[in-house]
């Protein structure tokens, strides 16, 4: 997990505001848990397990459906699957000896 900043305009967003709360705050915890180009793997269990660690009745894959339902992240991969969220290099500003992305680029159009 990495130390993030969130925007005071984060809880004005009426899109984010269309989604569940538990899904407002894993899309904050992703951006903890993503790598410094906004890549993480798209691992379920793993991500509850880093996000919401004394939470067991938290339904992940809805949550991550909900915010990929709204763009706000997008899965990708064939046989190991990966998530993105687009906008995470704009709003967010990594530490410089962070270290490089090793996960593969999405194929965006």
């Amino acid at each position: 997990m990495r130390s993030r900043n969130i925007k005071p305009d984060f809880f004005l967003n009426e899109d984010l505001a269309e989604v569940s709360h538990t899904a407002r705050l894993l899309f904050i915890g992703l951006w903890c848990f993503a790598d410094r180009d906004g890549r993480f793997e798209w691992r379920p269990k793993r991500i509850q397990a880093a996000i919401f660690p004394y939470d067991e009745k938290i339904d992940i894959k809805k949550a991550l459906v909900e915010l990929e339902g709204k763009k706000f992240i997008l899965s990708y991969g064939g046989e190991k699957e990966y998530g993105y969220i687009p906008k995470f290099t704009k709003h967010q500003k990594p530490h410089v000896h962070e270290k490089a992305s090793i996960l593969p680029k999405p194929n965006l159009p």
